[in-house]
């Protein structure tokens, strides 16, 4: 049997730069033609134009104003829906089923670090920033314009993650704030987030910071009160960084934790994958909020 070394990390990258990669050509999304087609040939325009024809023949020019609205509405739509369709299609590498390769003569999944994205990025929340960034274009241009680069940012940010296991700390905070900005547009109530950071020198697995924030928002319900708020704490101490998110919100009890939650046990497992001496925890009460606390070892640093 011939044996395979496969190709060196050095000639993958030749072979990308050179434009020799595989791509997916079944997109999920309509195309562009039959977006515009579907959203210039609807009944209500068909109707509207018969009636501004029939306005033009009766010689009213003025009263055939409201054709413009008609047309910018149409236009703004179109332009909506296939700026999303291209964000969407972005997001089909999420999608993307593993495969196993062989790199300098070692076999392994190339896929893995796509499909731990594909739980983190939460397809609800997507999908509700699509519903958020045409109702902003329903508003204003303006609006929907903001709204759609603040999206975009999010999920670029995240995407570009995807062939890292860690990043910087300051790079997660980074993205969640984008995710928190979102959040907060969709919201009448005012997010209160407070960032107690003393210590940024580390690394994070991906995303994993942002699951526990994403709870605390979507459960803790601090919104309801005067005095709520969602606390980021990071700080070292003896060799340890330690990295708290607090709220004061409505709390649970801990032992009711759904095995279910894979969102905060994938995020502990990547902590104790990746970091070294990982202890974690979960305190909680009710009616007094909850307490999510993350040690581990400095890198660099001695037992």
């Amino acid at each position: 049997m011939k044996n395979y070394n496969g190709l060196t990390q050095t000639e993958v990258l030749d072979r990308v730069e050179k434009g020799l990669v595989n791509y997916d050509t079944t997109l999920p999304t309509k195309s562009i033609k039959r977006i515009i087609f579907e959203n210039v040939v609807t009944l209500f325009n068909i109707i509207n134009l018969l009636l501004g024809l029939c306005i033009f023949l009766t010689g009213s020019y003025k009263n055939m104003l409201f054709l413009g609205v008609i047309i910018c509405n149409t236009l703004i739509s179109t332009i909506q829906e296939i700026r999303s369709k291209k964000i969407i299609d972005k997001l089909s590498l999420l999608v993307e089923s593993k495969a196993r390769v062989i790199r300098n003569n070692k076999e392994k999944e190339e896929k893995m670090r796509t499909l731990l994205l594909r739980q983190q990025i939460n397809p609800h929340f997507v999908f509700n920033s699509l519903t958020t960034i045409k109702d902003m274009y329903h508003k204003d241009l303006k609006s929907g314009d903001e709204t759609l680069n603040l999206f975009a940012k999010y999920l670029r940010l995240n995407i570009e993650s995807i062939n890292n296991d860690l990043i910087p700390f300051e790079q997660e905070l980074t993205n969640i704030e984008n995710y928190i900005n979102l959040e907060q547009i969709k919201r009448s109530e005012d997010l209160n987030i407070v960032y107690n950071i003393d210590y940024y020198e580390f690394t994070v697995p991906v995303l994993a910071i942002q699951v526990f924030v994403e709870n605390a928002i979507k459960y803790a319900k601090t919104t309801f009160k005067k005095d709520g708020y969602i606390e980021i704490s990071s700080y070292y101490k003896n060799g340890y960084i330690f990295l708290e998110i607090i709220d004061n919100g409505v709390g649970f009890d801990t032992s009711k934790i759904k095995s279910t939650s894979c969102g905060i046990k994938n995020a502990f497992e990547r902590f104790k994958i990746l970091k070294k001496e990982v202890k974690t925890e979960i305190e909680s009460e009710v009616g007094k909020g909850t307490k999510v606390s993350i040690r581990f070892k400095k890198e660099g640093e001695k037992k």
